[in-house]
């Protein structure tokens, strides 16, 4: 991807990739990049071109994994860090004429909120909504062979954050071997809820969403374990690595 803008040509790696689509199908892409910074880019359909449109800065630390929630006519924007942070910003798409091919000075958007979730590298990162509307549950996945699950509930002003809006449900970190490198978290059909996680050393787990119970063992079966796709109609976990694997559902 290439553009005249300075902030496009980024010598950094890009961690993760979430992609919205607005009212008026503008397509925006969040790229959460190593050196710390989500940039955000509009492709436009009508002529074909990618451009920066803002920079949302985070804590000069490797954003690892991105979440983007839609809350009314705004996005909030949810990252995670090396340092064990969990980042938001507040962003509202702009309206752009649809062939603007150059933004000069792309909108530059400080952090809202940070918080230290875990003192460890952030690997994996998901959230869901919860029955209310202004509460989310997030599980992360860290270097430490942990796994945690949160309960997020937005404030009334979306601009004032503070550290009583997120709320530790669990920690886990006796029953995983190596890196998490991916989470799941589902609402089943029972409205019971499950984790799943998977370290890079091959371990699947699945674990009471309430109250971090191990529920279930089993092993990915391919080396290097970068992350998994759960089936949950047909009951199977799908791992990737250093190949693929089809294990049922622990």
């Amino acid at each position: 991807m290439k553009s005249k803008n300075r902030d496009a040509e980024i010598d950094t790696r890009i961690m993760d990739l979430k992609v919205f689509t607005a009212e008026d199908n503008s397509i925006f892409c969040f790229c959460a990049c190593s050196d710390g910074i989500v940039r955000v880019f509009r492709y436009s359909l009508m002529c074909k071109k990618c451009i920066i449109v803002s920079v949302l800065h985070g804590n000069d630390h490797c954003i690892t994994r991105l979440q983007v929630v839609p809350q009314l006519k705004s996005l909030l924007v949810f990252g995670v860090t090396t340092n064990g942070n969990l980042l938001q910003w507040n962003w509202n798409p702009p309206q752009l004429d649809p062939n603007l091919e150059f933004i000069k000075n792309p909108e530059i958007v400080q952090k809202n909120f940070m918080l230290r979730l875990r003192n460890a590298a952030i690997m994996s990162f998901k959230i869901v909504a919860a029955k209310d509307s202004q509460a989310y549950k997030f599980v992360v996945g860290s270097d430490d062979s942990s796994v945690s699950c949160w309960e997020i509930r937005v404030p009334e002003d979306i601009y004032n954050w503070s550290s009583s809006n997120i709320s530790k449900i669990f920690v886990e970190d006796q029953s995983q071997r190596g890196a998490v490198v991916d989470v799941d978290i589902v609402t089943c059909e029972n409205n019971s809820i499950s984790v799943y996680s998977c370290s890079n050393d091959q371990v699947v787990l699945r674990l009471d969403g309430n109250t971090g119970s191990v529920l279930g063992t089993t092993y990915a079966g391919v080396s290097d374990c970068q992350g998994f796709i759960v089936n949950y109609a047909n009951q199977f976990v799908s791992c990737y690595g250093n190949g693929i694997s089809w294990v049922k559902i622990p």
